[in-house]
């Protein structure tokens, strides 16, 4: 065969040369006319010779290249037995490359109990006729995720929950377990042989899958009556079992970084909610000045304010928290935002209100969530102002041309939508101010999370930074009062919601 090619490329290489030759003659002759017929009639015999001759030899090489490919490629068809692959060739070449290379191909947006079921089924192709199945720790006890059985004809099938098999080795695995190792969190399952079923020779192997001493799992081998567990297979299983290992990283990692972009994008969704819902100032009515201050958290942790618009020259202002963070907060506002549409003009006092959101988050079923709130009605030109709380933080009065802070004696009640029975009516709660006189409506970040190196502030303290403030505008009042609660470090935000709303009659 070689000696052919050989020849064939001799052939080719004289036929060019010859081409060429003819070439040049054949063009001088038609140029310059200084050759004669004779002579420029047997270069052009040559030339098509030499050209029909390389023709042939190049064509008959690659004829030849291509059998011989396809001589290579049906090579493992000749195997009797059929069962030798290129695939297995390489299997068997470097098993342990071959597991973590398939490892680390596994598509990472899979479950875990996929990625098991496919890991054990390709490590059972490469260590063939066995039974693998994996145990994952959860709360120091062994949890059964998949397993595979292989056996004649090479066909691999599924171990399935409450499989006799499973149980068996999950008793083992308890019994290999050590309650101290447990508590130090440490690797407390080695390389462990046993017998399995009623078999007295030892045919199980338990592996465990760790990484940086952090236990995930364990790896259980069965042999069948012919195999022995030499050390060329526990070398191969541990090598397997750290592979596993970072395989149970990746996944991890993986669905954390999902949950932080989930948790990142829910945020962004709550901001944009509060940030359209929740009004960044109080509208004018007259007779009143009114200012507020708010300083949500990372999470937004709840609170909310509006200010209705009632007939007969009248608003509402609603104040209060509601029991969720973030997302959750930002959908109870929504629909806080909905009811009040649907019947806040028909209330007549914040009692009503109150009575009304509360009658509905019952019936509703809202005991996910409930909310404390205050409600608080301002006539035009008029000085007498109507309170209604439900479990919010009862607001101060600024008497401040008489020269104190009140604490008035009202009615807490309980928050909305935490019982649906056997709660009172919430009741109107007058309060009579004078000229100059203020209102201070707050949430309870302002006082249990002040963010002054402070675990919390007493609603005394409170009144009395209240108390040494001069009389002064609405906005200018909360600018003094925010400097000495100081609410978040360093312009960072604070830990919970701060809300302050103050009203001041003219």
């Amino acid at each position: 065969m070689k000696n052919l090619t050989g020849n064939r490329k001799k052939i080719f290489k004289a036929s060019v040369a010859v081409f060429l030759v003819s070439l040049l003659v054949v063009m001088r002759s038609l140029v310059y006319h200084d050759i004669s017929n004779i002579a420029a009639i047997i270069s052009l015999v040559l030339l098509l010779a030499s050209f029909t001759a390389g023709f042939v030899s190049l064509s008959e090489s690659i004829h030849q290249t291509g059998s011989a490919k396809q001589v290579f490629a049906k090579k493992p068809e000749s195997d009797p037995s059929g069962e030798a692959t290129l695939q297995s060739e390489l299997h068997l070449q470097n098993p342990s490359a071959a597991i973590q290379h398939f490892l680390h191909l596994i598509d990472p947006e899979k479950g875990l109990k996929q990625k098991f079921e496919g890991a054990l089924a390709f490590i059972a192709e490469v260590i063939q006729n066995q039974t693998f199945l994996y145990f994952a720790m959860n709360d120091n006890q062994p949890d059964f995720i998949a397993g595979t059985r292989s056996g004649a004809g090479r066909i691999i099938r599924r171990i399935l929950p409450g499989d006799s098999l499973a149980e068996e080795i999950r008793e083992k695995i308890i019994g290999f377990t050590d309650s101290k190792s447990l508590r130090r969190n440490s690797i407390h399952i080695g390389l462990h042989a046993f017998p399995v079923g009623d078999a007295a020779d030892e045919r199980g192997l338990l592996i465990p899958v760790a990484f940086f001493n952090q236990l995930h799992g364990v790896l259980a081998l069965i042999c069948d009556h012919k195999s022995q567990i030499n050390a060329e297979t526990r070398q191969l299983l541990t090598e397997t079992a750290r592979g596993l290992a970072i395989m149970l990283e990746n996944h991890e990692l993986f669905y954390s970084n999902t949950q932080l972009k989930q948790q990142q994008a829910e945020y962004q969704l709550a901001k944009t909610i509060f940030s359209d819902l929740l009004p960044d100032s109080a509208p004018a009515i007259r007779g009143w000045e009114i200012a507020q201050s708010a300083r949500y958290s990372t999470e937004h942790s709840g609170d909310f304010h509006l200010y209705l618009n009632m007939p007969g020259n009248r608003m509402m202002i609603l104040i209060g928290k509601c029991s969720g963070h973030g997302l959750k907060a930002a959908m109870f506002l929504c629909r806080l935002h909905t009811m009040l549409s649907c019947f806040s003009e028909s209330c007549n006092s914040p009692a009503e209100i109150l009575n009304r959101l509360s009658g509905i988050m019952n019936s509703d079923q809202m005991h996910d969530l409930f909310a404390t709130a205050a409600a608080v009605l301002l006539k035009a030109g008029d000085r007498s102002v109507s309170v209604a709380l439900a479990g919010h933080a009862v607001p101060l009065v600024n008497r401040s041309r008489s020269g104190y802070v009140e604490i008035p004696q009202l009615d807490p009640g309980v928050p909305l939508g935490l019982f649906n029975k056997g709660v009172e009516p919430y009741k109107n709660q007058n309060i009579q101010l004078l000229p100059g006189d203020g209102i201070l409506l707050y949430t309870e970040g302002v006082t249990e999370f002040p963010s002054d190196g402070r675990e919390r502030i007493s609603l005394e303290e409170l009144r009395q930074m209240l108390d040494r403030l001069p009389e002064q505008s609405a906005a200018a009042m909360l600018d003094s009062l925010g400097r000495q609660l100081k609410p978040g470090n360093h312009g960072q935000p604070p830990v919970e919601d701060h809300t302050l709303i103050y009203a001041k009659s003219e």
